[in-house]
C-alpha cells in the first residue's frame, strides 16, 4: 500500500510551478504575454490597496466594482501565465466556453475595458480626481495601454490570417505540406514559431515575430507551444463553435417574429423576457448619457465606458430576442460567447453592468441599474436550476442510443421537437421534475440551440448526450462511439494496408497511445504490444477508446514520413467470437480513423 505525503506532493508542486513560471519570464520569447502579464499584475495588486482603502472610508459601491476589477485582473494574470496547472484548470476551460478570448482582438478589448473600469473607479473615488489615487491609476493606464496593443496585434494577425486561409488549397494537400515541413525539421509533436513561420511564407503570407505570437495565440489550442496537425486542421476548418454551425445555417423551424415572441403565453415566465425589455429601455438612455458625457463633462473615459455599456445592452438585446430575424447573429455571438448559453452567466454580467451603472454621475440611470440587479439575481437563480436539470439528464442517459429512445419515446411520430409538454414528460420519466413554469421555459431556452421555440433531437442531443461541444473532435466528425458503428455497419472485405504496422491489445495501444511512446522499426514502425486487435496503414488508431484515439491523433505524423493513408485494415477483436477484419479504402485522406 503505498500512502503519498500530502505537503511533500503540494510542496513539490509548488516549486515545480514556481521553476516553470520563472523560467518562462526569464527566457519566454512571448513578448505579448509578459507585457499583459506584468500590466495584469500590477493592477492587481493595486486594486487590492484601492478595496483596503475604500472599505476604511465605508465606500461599499466602489469595493464591490474594485472586486470586478481584481477578479479581471486576476484573469489577465491567468490568461498570460505558463503554469501547466492554471492552463489545464482554468485556461482551457475558460477559453473553450469564451472564444474571443483565444483572438487577440478579444483580449485587447478585455484588457481596455479592465483598465477603463479601473481609472473609473479612481475618478469617482474619494476626491474625485485621479491624482487621489496615482498607483491605481498607473495600473489603469498600464491596462489601457496593453490593451490597444493586443487590439492592433489582433486585427493584423486577423486580416493576414484570413489571407492565408484564402491561399490555401484542399485539406490534403496543406497536410501533405505540413507532414513534409515536420519531418525536415524533426518536429514529430507540431511545429514551433520558426517553422511555421517558413511554412506560412510558402502560400506568401509573411508573420513577424510579434505577430506570429497572435497566430499561435489563436490557432495552438492546447497552449503547448507548437502548432500540431489537429491544431492546424480546427483552424483550417472552422475552430470556433464549431458545434453551433450547423444550427445557423438555413432555416430549420418555423418562422418566429420578435412580436410572437413577446407575446406568447409563456413570455411572463421567461426572465429573458425582462432582461431583453431592460436592455432596450437602456440603449436610448445610454445614448443620451454618452452625449451628455461628451458634451458637458468633456470626459473622454466616459463616454467610451459608456459605448461599452451601449454595445452590451445591444449584444444582450440580440440575444435574449428569440425571433428569426436575429437568430444568425445571436448564433455567430454564441459561438464566441458560449458561456452566454447558460443564462446563470448572462445573470452575473447583468450585476457587474448594474454596478458600472451605479457609478455613473447620472442619477436617472441608477433604477435601470436596480432593475438590472433584480433581473440578474432572477437569472442566476432559474440559470441555477435549469442546468441542474440538464445535468441530471445527462447522468440518467449516458449514451447515445438512450438519448435517442428518450426523446422518440415522447415525440410525436418519434421525430418531431418537443415543446413544453414534451419536455415535462420526459424529464419525468427519468426522476427529473420541473415544478414551476419558469424552470420548463428555462430549460427549454437552454435546450433550444436554433432558437426556434421547440427543442429538436439534434438540440436535445448537443446537450444532454455524448456529443457535447468539449466532446468534438478538431475534424467535426462524430464521437468515437459513433464512428466504430459506422465501422461495424460498412461490410467486410480485405486488400491489406502498406503503410506501417501498428499491432497490441486495448491496453497495450491505450498505454502506448496516451505516453505517445512507440518503437519505430525501419520504414514500417511497429507500435504497441502482442496480441488482440492490429491496424494496419500509417494513420489509425488501434481500438484504444477516445483519450487514446485523440492523444494518437497528434502523433499521427511523428513515424510516418509520406503522411498518407491509401488503404487502412481494421480487425476488431469481440469477446468470445472471432475477431472481424474490415478493410476501408481511405485513398486521398488523412483522418485518423478509430
Amino acid at each position: 500500500r503505498i500512502v503519498p505525503d500530502g505537503r511533500a506532493v503540494a510542496r513539490s508542486l509548488l516549486v515545480s510551478e514556481a521553476g516553470q513560471l520563472k523560467d518562462w519570464i526569464a527566457h519566454n520569447p512571448d513578448e505579448r504575454a509578459v507585457a499583459s502579464f506584468i500590466a495584469g499584475w500590477v493592477l492587481l495588486i493595486t486594486s487590492f490597496v484601492a478595496i483596503c482603502m475604500k472599505l476604511a472610508h465605508w465606500q461599499i459601491l466602489h469595493v464591490m466594482i474594485n472586486l470586478y476589477v481584481l477578479a479581471l485582473a486576476a484573469l489577465t494574470c491567468a490568461l498570460e501565465t505558463k503554469s501547466s496547472v492554471v492552463r489545464d484548470h482554468l485556461c482551457l476551460p475558460l477559453e473553450r466556453q469564451l472564444a474571443f478570448l483565444r483572438i487577440g482582438a478579444g483580449r485587447g478589448l478585455t484588457y481596455c475595458a479592465t483598465g477603463l473600469l479601473a481609472l473609473d473607479t479612481v475618478h469617482r473615488g474619494i476626491g474625485g480626481s485621479l491624482r487621489d489615487d496615482p498607483a491605481q491609476m498607473l495600473g489603469g493606464v498600464l491596462m489601457v495601454t496593453i490593451g490597444l496593443f493586443n487590439l492592433a496585434l489582433g486585427v493584423s494577425v486577423r486580416r493576414k490570417l484570413k489571407s492565408l486561409k484564402s491561399k490555401m488549397p484542399q485539406w490534403t494537400e496543406v497536410h501533405a505540406r505540413f507532414a513534409e515541413a515536420s519531418a525536415r525539421a524533426e518536429q514529430p509533436i507540431g511545429l514551433d514559431a520558426h517553422v511555421f513561420t517558413a511554412f506560412c511564407e510558402g502560400y506568401a503570407v509573411r508573420f513577424n515575430r510579434l505577430e506570429m505570437q497572435g497566430v499561435f495565440l489563436e490557432i495552438d489550442e492546447s497552449r503547448d507551444g507548437v502548432i500540431s496537425l489537429g491544431d492546424l486542421s480546427a483552424w483550417y476548418h472552422g475552430h470556433i463553435g464549431g458545434h453551433l454551425k450547423p444550427f445557423g445555417r438555413g432555416r430549420r423551424g418555423a418562422i418566429r417574429s420578435a412580436r410572437a415572441w413577446l407575446f406568447r403565453r409563456t413570455a411572463l415566465v421567461d426572465v429573458g423576457v425582462y432582461g431583453a425589455c431592460a436592455c432596450a429601455a437602456l440603449v436610448p438612455m445610454l445614448v443620451a448619457a454618452t452625449v451628455v458625457s461628451a458634451a458637458a463633462y468633456w470626459s473622454f473615459m466616459q463616454v467610451v465606458i459608456n459605448l461599452y455599456l451601449l454595445a452590451f445592452c445591444v449584444g444582450m438585446l440580440i440575444l435574449e430576442v428569440r425571433c428569426t430575424e436575429t437568430r444568425r447573429l445571436a448564433i455567430y455571438l454564441l459561438r464566441y460567447f458560449s458561456l452566454l448559453q447558460y443564462q446563470e452567466a448572462r445573470g452575473v454580467l447583468y450585476f457587474m453592468v448594474a454596478l458600472a451603472l451605479l457609478s455613473q454621475p447620472e442619477r436617472w440611470l441608477w433604477p435601470a441599474a436596480y432593475l438590472l440587479q433584480l433581473i440578474g439575481l432572477l437569472s442566476v437563480l432559474i440559470g441555477y436550476r435549469s442546468r441542474r436539470c440538464v445535468e441530471a439528464l445527462g447522468r440518467k442517459l449516458r449514451t447515445r442510443d438512450a438519448v435517442a429512445g428518450a426523446f422518440a419515446a415522447v415525440a410525436a411520430d418519434g421525430r418531431r421537437p418537443l415543446r413544453h409538454f414534451g419536455l415535462r414528460l420526459l424529464c419525468q420519466g427519468h426522476g427529473v421534475h420541473l415544478n414551476f413554469l419558469f424552470e420548463q421555459e428555462a430549460l427549454l431556452n437552454q435546450l433550444d440551440a436554433d432558437r426556434d421555440g421547440t427543442v429538436a433531437e439534434d438540440e436535445f442531443m448537443l446537450w444532454i448526450g455524448p456529443t457535447e461541444p468539449a466532446m468534438l473532435d478538431a475534424f467535426g466528425a462524430y464521437p468515437l462511439e459513433e464512428s466504430t458503428a459506422a465501422l461495424e455497419r460498412s461490410g467486410t472485405h480485405r486488400s491489406g494496408g502498406t503503410d506501417g504496422v501498428a499491432g497490441g491489445g486495448a491496453a497495450a495501444a491505450t498505454a502506448a497511445a496516451q505516453s505517445g511512446a512507440g518503437d519505430g522499426g525501419g520504414d514500417n514502425g511497429v507500435y504497441g504490444g502482442c496480441g488482440g486487435g492490429a491496424v494496419e496503414g500509417g494513420g489509425a488508431c488501434a481500438g484504444a477508446g477516445k483519450g487514446a484515439c485523440d492523444a494518437y491523433r497528434r502523433d499521427e505524423e511523428a513515424h510516418l514520413p509520406g503522411g498518407k493513408v491509401s488503404q487502412v485494415s481494421v480487425e476488431i477483436a469481440a469477446p468470445e467470437e472471432p475477431s472481424t477484419t474490415i478493410d476501408i479504402d481511405t485513398s486521398g485522406t488523412s483522418k485518423c480513423l478509430p
